[in-house]
């Protein structure tokens, strides 16, 4: 079994991937800040980092480049925006997809587990 760990600014976003990817019966840790981040990272054996671009107004590229060197994990990026800048910054950073919102949440669990867990 994978174990996601989620990271949005957004509440009601969390509770909809953490449903759906329950549902799949995958095991899931929801966060809010930076500093749970790396508290849930620390603690337990995560697979997969799906978060927003912006944690706590702070850009979400430069949290996936401390998050990749320290941890072994992929890193997926949520975000609203298209920017081709944007993208290639995430990738530049080690990021490993980009998915845009909103989503329909089990579509994204059919492109996760077919992109990544082939």
């Amino acid at each position: 079994m994978y174990t996601f760990l989620l990271a949005d600014n957004s509440k009601t976003i969390l509770d909809v991937l953490e449903f759906t990817l329950e549902k799949f019966n995958y095991k899931v840790f929801s966060v809010t800040d930076e500093q749970g981040i790396f508290s849930i990272l620390e603690g337990n054996n995560i697979d997969v980092v799906l978060m927003s671009d912006t944690i706590d107004g702070e850009d979400g590229t430069e949290l996936a480049v401390r998050i990749l060197d320290r941890f072994d994990v992929l890193v997926l990026m949520m975000s609203y925006s298209q920017s081709l800048d944007l993208k290639l910054k995430a990738k530049r950073a080690g990021v490993s997809g980009w998915i845009i919102k909103p989503f329909i949440p089990e579509r994204l669990v059919k492109i996760i587990v077919k992109t990544f867990f082939k």
